[in-house]
């Protein structure tokens, strides 16, 4: 959609985007993309549910709020960044600002969990399964997809995606940091302070070890009070969200896998143009299509929304890396060459 006719806009923010983001929404300004300021957040700040028994979307509950969140502005020397510190301040998130919205769109924990996780055959089975899923999403299998094959790839993900944001100028994450400091942490007595900042200097099988390690410590919320028993508060037994009917008859995929393969497919093409293989991220993104199409071809195409049909993300691509070379990175063009 063109917004260009829509000139009284002064400032758009998007509270939970993907990498490269920020620039299609500025595409889609047109005329007056250099007069409308595009923030990103890393993630939306929050964990918020619509009441079960409520017939108007108007009214939500707020069941928690993060700790951090990271902001990047489309304009330099951005005041609305300091603005929004303070707002966020006041609800007692540290919002840290980015020099660019692509390094504020990387620091979301599911573009590197995600993937790994439910884009698997174990997870995809549980999803597109028309009977009642007894999986859960974060505990180790067989219980769940967590193996330390899943985590290796975790491993092999990250460090493709760092890539890409390296060739945008962007600093990639230390993963077992930002996971712990920034999102769920463990037991100091589980991951050292120094398994956790010298994370990124490990060899491969080191990374793998600690991230598995981590996952297995959250079994259970490790900061919780047990109870007479001993037992802790579980923390993994969320359950698969599966592919259900909406009132049309149609069939609705879940946001989780579906947001996280159109997202990881988009940085994959954004790689392929800049001469990345991203081996790992095309066997998530092939054994999701894979298992798609075969659900489709089982219920029949006309029973599925036009956009699981009709797929936009190599136009997308090719936005990002026009813009990228025509706008971010003027004096910088060793960045397109392999």
């Amino acid at each position: 959609m063109k917004l260009d006719q829509r000139i009284q806009i002064k400032r758009i923010i998007l509270i939970s985007p993907g990498i490269g983001s920020n620039i299609l929404v500025k595409e889609s300004l047109g005329q007056s993309r250099d007069h409308v300021e595009v923030i990103s957040f890393s993630t939306y700040y929050a964990a918020t549910k619509f009441p079960p028994d409520s017939s108007t979307l108007l009214k939500s509950i707020i069941k928690g709020l993060k700790r951090k969140i990271y902001i990047g502005s489309s304009q330099a020397n951005s005041s609305m960044l300091f603005i929004l510190q303070d707002f966020m301040s006041s609800l007692g998130i540290t919002a840290e600002r980015t020099s660019h919205p692509i390094e504020a769109e990387s620091r979301s924990i599911t573009t590197y969990v995600h993937p790994p996780f439910f884009l698997n055959s174990f997870s995809l089975q549980e999803i597109f399964s028309l009977t009642r899923s007894t999986k859960y999403m974060y505990k180790l299998y067989p219980e769940g997809p967590i193996t330390p094959d899943a985590i290796r790839s975790m491993v092999r993900l990250w460090k493709e995606i760092s890539s890409v944001l390296v060739k945008f100028g962007a600093d990639p994450v230390n993963l077992l940091k930002f996971m712990n400091d920034d999102n769920y942490p463990v037991q100091e007595q589980t991951l050292s302070r120094l398994d956790i900042e010298g994370f990124v200097q490990f060899e491969d099988i080191h990374q793998e070890y600690l991230l598995y390690v981590r996952y297995a410590s959250l079994l259970i919320d490790p900061f919780s009070t047990p109870d007479e028993q001993g037992q802790y508060r579980p923390f993994a037994a969320v359950p698969y969200q599966q592919v259900s009917r909406d009132q049309e008859g149609r069939w609705v995929i879940p946001r989780v896998p579906y947001e996280d393969y159109r997202k990881l497919k988009l940085l994959y093409l954004v790689g392929q143009a800049l001469y990345l293989p991203m081996l790992q991220a095309k066997t998530f993104i092939l054994t999701f299509e894979k298992q798609l199409g075969k659900f489709m071809e089982e219920q029949g195409t006309e029973a599925f929304l036009p956009d699981l049909i009709n797929d936009s993300t190599l136009d997308e691509a090719e936005v990002i890396i026009r813009e990228m070379q025509t706008i971010n990175l003027k004096d910088r063009e060793d960045v397109f060459k392999s």
